[in-house]
This record gives C-alpha cells, structure tokens and sequence, in this order.
C-alpha cells in the first residue's frame, strides 16, 4: 500500500523519513481503543467499544496478509479499553468501563503454554485449517474492585504483578499468586481524578499512573505496599499516557503526553528523590507538538518516539541530545545535559479520527501498529 503522507514540515522539526501503511485489519465495528504486539512481535491484540478483543497475524500462506486469529467476546459487557499481553506471552489483560478486569489465557493443543514458543510456530499446535491459523483463549479470572470504568492495565516485567486504574481515581495493585488466582495487594488513591493510565517501568521496580488531574505519579514498592515518591505536575491539563526509554543510556528518561498538545520529556536525576528515588526533571519546552489532544505514546527500543492524537495524525520524534548547561542556561561546573524532541516524520490523516493507541513492534524495528476512531487498525514501517 503506498504511504497515507509524504513527509513535509511541520512543528518540532522537518520530517527527514516516512510513515508507510503495509496492512490495514478490518473487523471491529466501533472505535478501537488499544492494540498491544505479543511478546515475540508475530501477533497483535486490540479491543474496542465493540467490546470484543481481537487477536491478529499474518496469514499462513501470505504473511502480508493479516487475519483475524481470535475473538474474545464472553468476558465484558461494556468497551473494552486496553488490552496488555504478558511478558510470558501466555495470557492477555482486558480492562472495561464494565469496571472489571478480565485474564484470558492461550489454550493450545496441549492444554496451555504461550502461542510465542517455537513448538507453538508449527502447523499442529497453530491448529492451521485452509491457509488460516486459529488460537483458543478462555477467560480464567475476572479481577472486581473498581467502582466503574477502568481505563488501563500493565503487568510489570516479570509477569507477577498487574496494575490497574480507572474513573474511580484509584490505582489497584494485584499479585498473581497462580495463573487463575490474583489477590489485590493495594489500592491506591492519591489521584484527585480520573486514572487514566498506568505503566510498569520496564526496569526498576516502579509503577508511572497518568491522570485528568494533570499529574503523573512515580510509585515505588515498600514490601506488600506501594507508595508515592514523586508527582510530576508540568502539563497544563489532562495526561493522557506515558512511555519509559528503551533503555537507561544515556539516562532513565520518559515521555508524556497531555491534552494540551504538548509532548514532554522527562529525566531521572539521583539527587533530590526522596528515601534513595530519583526525582524527575523536564528536558524540554512546552512547545504543542499536535494540534489537538495527544492520546497516545510509545518508545521504540530504535530510540524512535510516535504519538497519535485528535488531530488524526501519527508523528514519530527522535531525542536530540543538548550540550550540557546550568539552570541559567550556561555551561560550567555542576552543568547537566538536555534534550530535545525532533520530529522526523508524520502522517497528518492517519486515521479518519482520533488516533487512540500506537504502538511499536517490539522484535521488528520500524514496524508500528495504531488504532482509531475509524475502527480501523494499521500496520505501518517508518522509512529512513
């Protein structure tokens, strides 16, 4: 399929590569509101208003072909907002504004195990029929707590803990104690609104929530409790979602993104934490990067920043590295290091509507997938 937009100037940078559509998945018949790659990259899930959980590959005999692999349609009774595989890649997290959040689990042939192993890439245990691969899911827990809409999910990196967090404006942390049994560890409500998402970070043992206060909060784990060590409060309206860096080189950074169309990018600093925590500073300006709501965030491990927003449009950012400088601006002794956002491409009509969920193929450099309004969802490779 050819490119949606050619790469022109547009605000934090001139475009110097290309977004390309490669495959367009059809099958929700309302808004899509999340798409998340398994593990390994080979499949994608996405969930929607249609409150149905779609799991995506490629086709067996044309792999630029993409199906339909499975519907989970039992467990919800309302949108299904988020979805989130788990770093084993044998189950999947659905959140609702059913208020619950649903575990499903892969059921192979052989009764369990994940869909991203290499027994599991054979035509026996696909369960291929007539050039189509079919999965099994079947729901195994329904977590229940939250007062309404829960608006996201995240498992942390070893797969022991999930987070959840909703228009209550509280944030549940759950222990998997088995893979069908799960136990709140802790409730937490320091937000003074809507949650409107959380995230693991992919290397400490901290938990980021995003919320309609304007804030981002920083949890750190204290044996069974959880507590907050820090609230970023540099937006001027509602945070919409948040990324961590691939990595901790050149430091421990992450982005966030705000109603108020500004993409922010932050920094931890070891000193000025609190109980041995880095606090978090601001790289860059507050200059608006969409020119609508930004929804939607993600780092590629490339080092590549996309965003996806009211607007419609999908925009990909590189950080450019400052010279270091004091609070004055100045170099010299006690002098940190910056940054800066540079965009290096965009597709201004990506979606016909919002852009709700961007995410990058976490095995395939450059390949990413979206979701909108449209009840569409897009695969897409960013040309050099």
């Amino acid at each position: 399929m050819a490119a949606l937009a050619a790469p022109s100037a547009g605000a934090g940078g001139v475009p110097s590569s290309r977004l390309e559509v490669v495959a367009e998945l059809e099958g929700h018949v309302d808004t899509v509101w999340s798409v998340a790659w398994s593990p390994s990259g080979k499949y994608l899930a996405s969930c929607g208003s249609d409150k149905i959980i779609r799991i995506w590959g490629p086709n067996a005999n044309d792999e630029a072909v993409w199906t339909c692999l499975a519907s989970l349609e039992e467990g919800h009774k309302r949108t299904v907002r988020c979805c989130q595989w788990s770093p084993c890649s044998s189950y999947i997290a659905s959140v609702s504004f059913d208020g619950t959040c649903c575990v499903w689990q892969h059921a192979d042939e052989g009764g369990g195990g994940g869909h991203d192993s290499d027994e599991y890439d054979s035509d026996e245990a696909e369960g291929m029929s007539m050039g189509r691969r079919e999965m099994r899911w079947e729901l195994i827990a329904q977590l229940e707590g939250h007062e309404n809409e829960v608006k996201s999910v995240s498992w942390n990196p070893e797969g022991t803990l999930l987070a959840t967090c909703g228009r209550d404006k509280s944030v549940w942390i759950w222990e998997t104690l088995a893979p069908a049994e799960f136990e709140c560890l802790t409730v937490k409500v320091e937000h003074t609104q809507d949650v409107k998402y959380v995230q693991f970070h992919p290397r400490q043992q901290l938990l980021l929530s995003a919320s309609y206060d304007d804030t981002v909060k920083v949890w750190a784990e204290d044996g069974d409790d959880w507590y907050c060590v820090s609230t970023l409060d540099a937006h001027s309206t509602t945070v919409w979602a948040l990324a961590c860096s691939p990595s901790a080189a050149p430091a421990e950074r992450m982005v966030s993104v705000s109603d108020d169309g500004c993409i922010i990018l932050w920094q931890a600093d070891a000193s000025g934490g609190i109980d041995g925590h880095a606090a978090w500073r601001r790289l860059d300006s507050d200059e608006k990067l969409h020119e609508r709501p930004i929804f939607a965030v993600d780092w590629a491990a490339g080092g590549e920043i996309v965003t996806g927003g009211g607007d419609n449009a999908i925009r990909v950012f590189r950080v450019a590295e400052n010279a270091a400088a004091d609070s004055s601006g100045e170099g010299g002794e006690g002098a940190q290091p910056g940054a800066r956002l540079t965009m290096v491409a965009e597709v201004k009509e990506a979606h016909q509507g919002d852009v709700n969920s961007v995410r990058w193929n976490p095995k395939q450099p450059g390949v990413l997938a979206s979701a909108g309004d449209d009840q569409l969802i897009r695969i897409w490779t960013h040309r050099e």
